[in-house]
């Protein structure tokens, strides 16, 4: 993907759009921008990959491609923060990589990374199962459920229940890793 965008590619771009869109918009979410200014977060992170060359200039000798697109979704959001009128303005100190240490900003954006790759497999993965299935999963190992309460509420076996349960974490966590690969390299 990032060697298409290089080239210019209208569906490497694409692919990016369609790939960081909802990362852009939960760490916007986490910074509390209204909808309009995510919605220019959007753009203005996709003008700046444009503008500044941002994919030229990426070295992947210096971290990995999510740091970099991270500090670049900071940056813009920054910038957006910074020209709400004075009444509507928060303190960027939260954003701003000037200010906060480079620890955090990666320990941040790590963390809105992993979310959104669990995000992505969940939907992958229960798109591929039945619901029934997917159900005793959620029940049991995200809402951490008894296996007999969710067995009985769905009126399966408590066998199925740590079948469906076991089944369906392996293919996230392998869908996860397919997920990062495919991500994150350069």
């Amino acid at each position: 993907m990032l060697n298409g965008m290089r080239q210019n590619q209208e569906t490497a771009w694409e692919d990016f759009r369609t790939t960081y869109a909802p990362l852009i918009r939960l760490i916007a979410r986490k910074k509390n921008l209204t909808d309009q200014e995510t919605d220019e977060l959007l753009q203005d992170v996709c003008v700046t990959m444009v503008q500044r060359d941002a994919i030229g200039k990426y070295n992947p000798a210096q971290g990995c491609f999510r740091t970099y697109l991270g500090r670049i979704i900071n940056n813009c959001a920054v910038d957006i923060i910074r020209k709400r009128p004075a009444a509507q303005s928060v303190s960027t100190r939260h954003f701003n990589n000037a200010t906060d240490a480079e620890s955090e900003v990666v320990e941040e954006l790590t963390h809105e990374w992993e979310e959104f790759l669990l995000e992505k497999a969940l939907a992958e993965v229960r798109s591929r199962c039945d619901d029934l299935t997917f159900l005793a999963f959620d029940f049991h190992v995200r809402q951490q459920r008894p296996a007999k309460e969710v067995a009985e509420a769905l009126g399966i076996s408590e066998q199925k229940v740590y079948l469906s349960s076991s089944r369906i974490t392996q293919r996230l966590k392998e869908t996860v890793e397919r997920l990062q690969k495919e991500l994150e390299k350069p």
